[in-house]
């Protein structure tokens, strides 16, 4: 009898009747309610880059007065004395760009596992980007914002969300979207910059982008020179304390560690790609004080060794009736912008690890792949790492190429009518961003997309890039954070439990029939996110799959959505049944990053399982 009453009191509480004012603040908005922006937490950010004022000011000034920063690279002007050269057809590659990308998307892998292994020197990074940019634009009176985006992010909102589990089943989930789905990996820094006036001219575009790609020399020169100066003892592995990234790895004993890696990757090829059947025989991790070895592979252009990478501007010029990228180094694109030959000797010359390249109109004028692509129209500076790949071909040939590996990522729309991506999100979504604060780093945030914001993102990239959902490149790791952001996204509604289940539940019903899929639309739920997820599957399948029957690859795409959605469901289930009601707070009250990342990071945390907690006996 006592426990019946007992229940009834926790069940009227848990629905909130006989809740005061004071306990549904807590309960809801717990990151004010206690105060946690005053904690007295020891902060996890080791380390502050000593931000040189001075040199921003000047960077900002130059490009202020410089009528050429106004105008459009290759169009309006072109760099003095410089070796402007074709990429497509003067590039010393024997692959071109587009093919070899999957062997760069595994030198990101490599190399964010080396330099960045745990939470806290990927909050160094994240923060100290923020943190510089911010600067940057408070000092100089710049009218925009940066925000992160991208893998680290949505990883860590996953994260998040899965803390709040209760222990019977976050383990068990953070395990499947960890180990056996790969949805939390880590990837490169994707940085974002948002212009207060979406409105503003070409000109004003033109002259924040070269500012940035300034900004980010500085970047790439300070940390390529951290690199050379910490070495890579021992006695430096955990030590940030003054450095962005962890330096101590074994260059050498990694090369076969990479190697491997690209092996694998190569080996998964279909039979029809330029790369298939080879057999990599050595990678270089390139470092100002190692030389490359002296093998009997060639480049394209019959060099032992390809020639150091260099800082480059990017941009397309007019040939005729079509345009043509090209290339020029940055040291020519300074000087004939006006930088001062000082500044310029600072920060254009590369010691060749480290390269940053600057982008410009990427999309620009593309046709679209299909009925539903949408095309963009963005700049795009990176800060990359440099390897070499010798390898013999089927044929016996022994070659070499450049692999590349990215570290920062930095765009920035130039909006209007060619960027329908962007278009597209600030129509759905017109204020994506919100601010997350940091529990272990006080007076921090993480500015990026709203929850909302980052399903629609996620939505676009499948329903609305250069390929069709199912035949996605990475369609396995964005599948599954698609079927997660969903369910965070519903449990986030300020609606009844039952009602978010019910929803799920319904869209479940509703994907396992692909036919019915195409055939109909689901019915609405009270989950307008969900209701939206089905509109955008059906008229995928619909425009793609003409005809009666089902196109190649799509039962696979809705089998496994369906496999993710019901396995995510059934944990749900057992956390309502564990008694743990999750806060109305989210998306996040505060971002606790260290814990949540570490539980996938450390192996030891990840595969501890508390046999008491789990109320199981010995």
């Amino acid at each position: 009898m006592v426990l019946d009453v007992v229940g009834e009191l926790v069940k009227q509480f848990r629905e909130g009747r006989g809740v005061t004012d004071a306990q549904r603040k807590r309960m809801t908005d717990s990151f004010d309610y206690f105060q946690l922006s005053n904690n007295a937490r020891h902060s996890q950010l080791r380390f502050q880059i000593p931000l040189d004022i001075d040199m921003f000011r000047e960077i900002n000034e130059v490009i202020r007065k410089s009528p050429l920063a106004a105008k459009r690279i290759g169009e309006d002007w072109l760099p003095q004395n410089a070796d402007v050269i074709r990429k497509r057809t003067d590039d010393d590659r024997w692959v071109t760009r587009e093919d070899i990308r999957v062997l760069d998307d595994v030198c990101t892998r490599f190399m964010t596992r080396k330099f960045f292994p745990d939470a806290f020197i990927r909050i160094n990074m994240t923060v100290n980007m923020i943190r510089m940019y911010d600067t940057i634009a408070r000092e100089c009176n710049l009218p925009y914002k940066i925000v992160f985006k991208g893998g680290v992010m949505m990883r860590l909102i996953i994260l998040e969300f899965l803390h709040d589990l209760h222990v019977t089943v976050r383990h068990e989930a953070i395990d499947y979207l960890s180990q056996e789905q790969r949805a939390v990996g880590v990837s490169d820094f994707d940085f974002e910059i948002i212009p207060e006036n979406r409105s503003q001219t070409p000109s004003e575009t033109y002259r924040q982008v070269f500012a940035n790609s300034l900004y980010l020399l500085w970047l790439r020169k300070y940390v390529e020179e951290g690199i050379i100066v910490k070495g890579h003892t021992e006695s430096d592995k955990y030590d940030t304390t003054h450095h962005l990234m962890n330096t101590a790895w074994d260059y050498a004993e990694s090369e076969y560690e990479l190697r491997d890696m690209l092996q694998e990757e190569v080996d998964g090829l279909p039979s029809d790609h330029p790369l298939s059947g080879i057999h990599v025989d050595h990678v270089h991790i390139v470092h100002p004080e190692r030389r490359p070895p002296q093998l009997e592979h060639r480049t394209r252009f019959d060099r032992r060794a390809p020639s150091t990478r260099e800082n480059l501007f990017i941009f397309k010029r007019s040939s005729g009736m079509q345009q043509e990228v090209h290339v020029a180094p940055a040291y020519e694109v300074l000087r004939t912008l006006g930088v001062s030959k000082r500044l310029n000797e600072y920060l254009s010359p590369s010691m060749g690890s480290l390269y940053c390249t600057s982008n410009f109109h990427i999309g620009e004028h593309e046709q679209p792949a299909h009925g539903l692509s949408m095309v963009g129209n963005f700049h795009l500076s990176r800060i990359k790492h440099a390897f070499y790949m010798y390898y013999t071909t089927k044929d016996g040939k022994h070659r070499i190429d450049r692999l590349a590996g990215e570290v920062v990522d930095l765009s920035q729309s130039h909006y209007g009518s060619l960027d329908q991506r962007k278009q597209h999100m600030y129509h759905d979504h017109p204020s994506p961003w919100a601010e997350y604060p940091i529990l272990e780093v006080p007076g921090q945030i993480i500015r990026s997309y709203t929850l909302p914001a980052l399903l629609h993102d996620i939505q676009d990239v499948l329903h609305h890039g250069e390929e069709v959902p199912w035949r996605n490149r990475k369609v396995s790791k964005r599948l599954v954070r698609y079927c997660v952001v969903l369910i965070i996204v519903t449990y986030a509604q300020r609606i009844s439990r039952t009602d978010k289940e019910s929803a799920i539940r319904t869209l479940i019903a509703y994907i396992g029939d692909p036919a019915r899929i195409r055939r109909e639309r689901m019915r609405k739920t009270r989950v307008s996110h969900v209701n939206e997820f089905a509109d955008h599957e059906h008229m995928s399948i619909k425009t793609h799959c003409t005809g009666g029957a089902t196109c190649k690859d799509v039962r696979l795409y809705y089998g496994t959505m369906k496999k993710h959605l019901e396995r995510l469901m059934e944990v749900m289930i057992r956390d309502r049944q564990a008694h743990m009601t999750l806060t109305n707070g989210i998306p996040l009250n505060a971002m606790f990053v260290g814990h949540s990342d570490q539980l996938v990071t450390n192996e030891a945390h990840r595969h501890v399982r508390c046999e008491f907690l789990r109320g199981r006996t010995p």
